[in-house]
């Protein structure tokens, strides 16, 4: 039946094709509401994403649970642009939290943001407030990328610690030589 009412000049066949195309787009475009409505219903939907996102990673860091803390921690991967309670809760964990993975994890996420300058003082600032070695040693690899004045003031006043880990005290020395030997 269609082969019968269907026209065989290509012309013909090429004008009902764009005909229909064109119907598409006209009901399409009414459909999506004068062509703003899904756009914004999208991106509205996306922000509320986002802010799921981000709650759920501050109440994971806040549980009791170490791997649940480690998860909150992970979560941090899907937030692009942290806002400071994301960003503080990350530093909260780093500093404070009573378990050596937690903080490594929360580091990790921390150096995610590592470009704004607030995430990489803090990171420098919180060496300096680290008693475990592995934490110290993760900072101090972080650290000694920046070759800034701020890290190698960090990275001094450390080696003034007289209770610092030897591993992490030849590390440091290490670390201050090969910045030095390359021009900082």
């Amino acid at each position: 039946l269609i082969e019968r009412l269907w026209p065989k000049q290509p012309a013909v066949q090429f004008g009902i094709a764009l005909v229909f195309l064109l119907v598409g787009y006209v009901v399409g475009f009414r459909i999506d509401g004068a062509g703003n409505g899904a756009n914004g219903d999208v991106a509205q939907l996306r922000n509320e994403v986002v802010n799921m996102q981000r709650l759920v990673m501050l109440s994971l860091l806040k549980t009791e649970s170490a791997s649940e803390r480690i998860r909150g921690a992970n979560w941090s991967e899907r937030i692009n642009r942290p806002d400071t309670e994301v960003t503080s809760a990350l530093f909260e964990t780093l500093n404070y939290d009573p378990v050596v993975n937690v903080r490594l994890a929360a580091l990790e996420a921390l150096l995610k943001f590592y470009d704004q300058a607030e995430v990489k003082q803090g990171i420098i600032s919180s060496l300096l407030r680290q008693s475990s070695p592995l934490v110290q040693l993760a900072l101090i690899q972080v650290i000694t990328t920046v070759h800034d004045a701020e890290a190698i003031a960090a990275l001094n006043q450390l080696l003034k610690n007289k209770d610092l880990n030897k591993t992490v005290r030849e590390h440091v020395e290490k670390r201050l030589k090969e910045m030095e030997s390359q021009g900082m």
